[in-house]
């Protein structure tokens, strides 16, 4: 895995769409990363995914 220094913009992305791809689905999926700034990047882009998730159910139900 990488280590802190190895982390690129493109890998942070990548990270952010996968946790944003797992929040969305409502998908209970566990961080697949291991250093500290790409989990970082994964639980953003999952918490970004969950609240879109839980707005869209909102607008379903109303």
């Amino acid at each position: 895995m990488l280590n802190d220094k190895d982390y690129s913009l493109e890998s942070m992305d990548k990270a952010y769409r996968r946790g944003y791809m797992t929040g969305v689905t409502g998908n209970r999926e566990n961080c697949p990363y291991a250093t500290d700034v790409l989990i970082a990047a994964w639980e953003a882009g999952r918490d970004d995914g969950h609240d879109y998730f839980e707005e869209h159910q909102e607008r379903l139900s109303a």
